[in-house]
């Protein structure tokens, strides 16, 4: 059985078991965020996702969901060293999550050698248009350009690049714009 200190919510307490580095921890606080939810601390460390296994989860709006998502994506990234895709329905949304993703890191990054940063990058539309070297660790990408990429990754033999994949506004899965190809990721 875990002790108080591990079942804390604080976010601290968390980045730590998770083994996320205190410029981390800063920006979070700067962000307001001092404290997790029981359950995004029960997804984090109940559900075996730091083994290899698969996470689905379901919350309201604004309820907390992404905070889970940003920080596998951020040990993905800093740790294990692997490429991160995060999905997103929209251009707006992908431009959004780019810019707060980089200020996230900045403090992490401005603490690091330049080979030891971490590049986030946004794709969509024409936007980095004939870029195929993905050198970046996290793409933030609208499903077109997901589709692409994870095409582009296995085709040339770079799938095991690939550490983790968040699709964040699933329920676009019933979109007849782009729910199809959505479906077919996941799957």
């Amino acid at each position: 059985m875990e002790d108080n200190a591990q079942k804390s919510n604080c976010m601290e307490d968390v980045l730590r078991r998770i083994q996320l580095p205190s410029e981390i921890l800063k920006s979070y606080h700067n962000f307001g965020v001092k404290d997790l939810y029981d359950w995004q601390v029960e997804c984090l460390f109940s559900t075996g996702i730091w083994d290899g296994g698969h996470l689905i989860y379901c919350a309201p709006t604004s309820g907390g969901k992404t905070l889970v998502a940003e920080l596998l994506l951020l040990k993905t990234a800093i740790l294990l060293k692997k490429t991160v895709i995060f999905v997103l329905p929209y251009v707006s949304l992908v431009t959004e999550k780019e810019i707060y993703l980089k200020k996230l890191l900045a403090r992490y990054n401005r603490s690091r050698p330049l080979l030891e940063r971490v590049k986030v990058r946004g794709f969509f539309g024409d936007h980095c248009k004939g870029s195929r070297s993905y050198k970046e660790n996290v793409l933030v990408c609208t499903i077109e350009k997901a589709n692409q990429i994870f095409n582009s990754l296995i085709t040339r033999g770079r799938g095991h690049q690939l550490g983790c994949v968040v699709f964040d506004e699933v329920h676009s899965l019933g979109s007849s714009f782009n729910g199809h190809l959505l479906e077919i990721l996941i799957r």
